[in-house]
Order: C-alpha cells, then sequence, then structure tokens
C-alpha cells in the first residue's frame, strides 16, 4: 500500500472529523467527496490497518467513524469493540460492497449505527446526518438525565415544560407512571387517563413485537433510538415517531423515560419515495428501451432486459466487459470523443454507433447519455436504429442508380444531338 494510503484530506475548517477504515484509497477518497457534496467540510483520517486504525482512535476525537467490511488482515468486529471501548459515543458506519442483509444486522445488534453499500453511497450523507442527529439527541437525553438527578423540582420543570412528548414507564410491569402535557397533547389522552394504560394500549396491536423489541434493547443500554415506531392515539388514528429511551429511578422503581417525536410526515415522505423508486424500477424493467447505468470506469452497472433482448448476450457478459468493448472498431474513436465531451461540462449527449451482438452482427444504437456527477455514473437510453440506417443505406444506393442512369440518358442525348448536327452539316454539302 502506497504511503500516500495514510494522508489526510482536509478541508479549510473542520466540521466534520471523521476517521476511516479502508485499504482503498480510491474508496476513501470517493466517502471523502460524497460527504463533500452533502454540504459537510470534511477532515478524514484514513486507516488501512488495525495499527493505524487504534493510533486515531488513541490521537483524536471524531464525529463519525466510517469502517469498510472486509480489510485484510483486520475484521470490522474487532474494529466496532476498539472504537465502543475508545469512543463509544462516535457514530460507527460501516461502509461496504461486501456485506450481506445478514451481517449487516448482525453488526447493528453489536453496536454499530448504520450501514451504507458502496454500489448505493447516495444514502451515505442520510446515514451520517441521522448518526449525527442521533448522538446530539444522545447528548440531550444524558444531559436532561443530569437534571433530573440534580433535583425534583428541576426534573418536575423540564418534564412538563419540554416540547418533546414524555412518558415514563415502569420497566416491569409496562405500566405508564408519568406523562407530560405535550405527551398528552400528542397521543390525545389526559394526564390522568394516561395512569390507566400500559405499553401495548399505545400501539398498534399487529407491531407489538417490534415495540417491545426495541423497547428491551434501550433498556440494555443497546440503543439509544427507535426510529419511526407505529403509535396509537386516543382516536384509534395511528402515527410514527422516534423514540429515544433512558433508564432512571424513579421512587425506588426502575423506569424508561421515552421522548417521543412525531415523525408522521418525515415517515409518509420516505414511503413515498420508497414507492416512487419501486415504480421506476419496474418502468426500468418493462421498458422497450434500452436503458442503462454505466460508471465512470466504463463498465455497465446495470442494465435493463431489453439489452439482453435486444442484442443475445448473457447479462453477466454485458456487466463483465467494458463499455467500448462492444462497439465496432471503426466506431471507437468517434464514440470515445463523445464521452469526452461529458468530461468537459457538457450535460448531455447523443450520438449513434454500430453495437457488437452475441452472434457477431453489430447493430446501430442511437445513444442519449446524461452524467450523474454525485452518483458517478452515467444514464444512457439506447434506441435500436438498424431498420433506420439500412433504409439510408438502400436511398443512397438508389439515388446512385437513379443519377446514374440520368448520366447516362444526358450522355445518349448529347450524342443524338451530334449525330444531328452531322446529318444537318451533310445535308448542307448534298
Amino acid at each position: 500500500m502506497e504511503d500516500c494510503n495514510m494522508k489526510k484530506m482536509e478541508k479549510s475548517k473542520v466540521l466534520l472529523n471523521v476517521l476511516c477504515l479502508e485499504d482503498e484509497l480510491k474508496d476513501a477518497e470517493l466517502l471523502n467527496e460524497m460527504l463533500v457534496d452533502a454540504g459537510y467540510l470534511v477532515s478524514m483520517d484514513i486507516a488501512a490497518e488495525e495499527k493505524e486504525y487504534l493510533s486515531f482512535l488513541k490521537a483524536r476525537n471524531y464525529d463519525i467513524i466510517l469502517a469498510d467490511y472486509t480489510l485484510p488482515g483486520f475484521d470490522v468486529h474487532t474494529a466496532l469493540k476498539l472504537a465502543l471501548e475508545l469512543q463509544p459515543e462516535v457514530p460507527f458506519i460501516c461502509a461496504s460492497g461486501t456485506i450481506s442483509e445478514d451481517k449487516a444486522v448482525e453488526l447493528l445488534k453489536l453496536g454499530a449505527t448504520d450501514y451504507v453499500f458502496k454500489d448505493k453511497l447516495g444514502r451515505l450523507a442520510f446515514a451520517v446526518r441521522q448518526a449525527l442527529e442521533g448522538v446530539a439527541n444522545q447528548k440531550e437525553l444524558k444531559k436532561a438525565e443530569e437534571t433530573l438527578k440534580e433535583s425534583e423540582e428541576k426534573y418536575r420543570v423540564l418534564f412538563e415544560g419540554s416540547t418533546l412528548g414524555i412518558l415514563a414507564t415502569d420497566v416491569e410491569t409496562h405500566r405508564l407512571l408519568y406523562s407530560n402535557p405535550a405527551i398528552c397533547r400528542i397521543f390525545g389522552y389526559l394526564d390522568e387517563e394516561f395512569l390507566r394504560l400500559t405499553i401495548p394500549d399505545l400501539h398498534p396491536k399487529d407491531s407489538m413485537d417490534l415495540v417491545i423489541s426495541e423497547f428491551e434493547s434501550q433498556m440494555r443500554g443497546e440503543k439509544v433510538i427507535s426510529f419511526a415506531l407505529p403509535c396509537l392515539r386516543k382516536d384509534g388514528t395511528v402515527f410514527y415517531a422516534d423514540i429515544s429511551g433512558t433508564s432512571t429511578i424513579i421512587n425506588g422503581r426502575k423506569c424508561s423515560v421515552g421522548f417521543f417525536v412525531d415523525v408522521t410526515t418525515r415517515k409518509q415522505a420516505e414511503d413515498a419515495v420508497r414507492q416512487s423508486r419501486k415504480e421506476l424500477d419496474s418502468l426500468f424493467e418493462a421498458s422497450p428501451e434500452m436503458i442503462s447505468f454505466i460508471g465512470f470506469d466504463g463498465y455497465f452497472k446495470r442494465l435493463n432486459p431489453a439489452w439482453v433482448k435486444m442484442l443475445g448476450y448473457p447479462m453477466d457478459k454485458l456487466l463483465s466487459l467494458p463499455f467500448i468493448e462492444f462497439v465496432h472498431p471503426d466506431d471507437r474513436e468517434a464514440t470515445n470523443a463523445e464521452a469526452a465531451k461529458l468530461a468537459e461540462g457538457q450535460r448531455t449527449i447523443r450520438f449513434e454507433n454500430r453495437y457488437r451482438c452475441n452472434d457477431g452482427s453489430y447493430r446501430w444504437l442511437a445513444w442519449s447519455i446524461i452524467p450523474e456527477t454525485k452518483e458517478k455514473l452515467l444514464y444512457a437510453v439506447a434506441r435500436d436504429i438498424t431498420e433506420r440506417k439500412q433504409a439510408e443505406r438502400k436511398l443512397i444506393l438508389v439515388n446512385k442508380e437513379l443519377a446514374y442512369q440520368n448520366s447516362e440518358k444526358e450522355k445518349r442525348a448529347d450524342e443524338l444531338i451530334v449525330a444531328n448536327k452531322e446529318l444537318a452539316y451533310q445535308n448542307e454539302e448534298k
């Protein structure tokens, strides 16, 4: 590994201190770029192995830790353990291209904050922002807990005056003990009505396994915030809340103090985005147009089935070779010249070239390509114009034949004129 793998990437002012555990410098630079594009001013330390990583953890405080899942001679579980020991409040996000969903969930159970896939880094900024918000909320909760311990009077003022919905619950019986005015407004219950309820009364029945699991995880200290849990108002309507929980002792009983924030609008927006993406995926799969996403490295990253149907290649074959390998040799220089226009800042390019089919023949394709800089992708739509090209060629040949025939007619006409002149001359001589 080159010495430059150990360099520090800095901006003029440090607003986000990042420790990046990554043995591929290009990947680390991409993570840095994604955060900068999201509006952060980033100071990033890059570690490629355990000794370097441990040294950074001991020498400097960080706002976020980003770690690859697969590293030579060093595993992410050990990295997570060290982070939890030395900087337990710093969010730990796994950024990997190899981790499976099951392994990612396992990592979250061990204490990781979140995970993102390297082929979907558009989510990185959201994950970082959410993690930092969680830290801020956790600090607020700790501050609130310390205030509660100082005096019951301060506790009462904070409890009743908070704009957050606060609910104290007996950990053992799950009975509700105390409610502040804000939580009464959120759920629609009077204070005395809350005292007759338990946790199951505040959530839809089909969500209870999730709710109890999240509640117990918070009480064990495994997590601080549960995101977008479904809640049930007195009138039967469902809303969603981010619930931050901490344990404390009230009147000699171990209790959970939960801080509720209504996030129904945010949840609806997220669901709408997911539905929109699902619909786009459906259109992508069904489109007769040949739609593709091409990486800046020149390889296809995703193709719809129309490519396989039109060209006859299996999908893995199309994804395994650079885009230019399928282009007719005589068209490659022109194709590269068109692609260079994108690097010069042109937003859209359109061109035509011949593309090789699996049977060795070539088909003409008309391309329209738009760059997506943040995602490091080119969005491309290709349309088969082979029949049009063949028709154009036939038309050219027909025009050439007509031109030749017209030329022959003109030649014969000239010859006839000459013959007539000769006859006229002979007649004059007679």
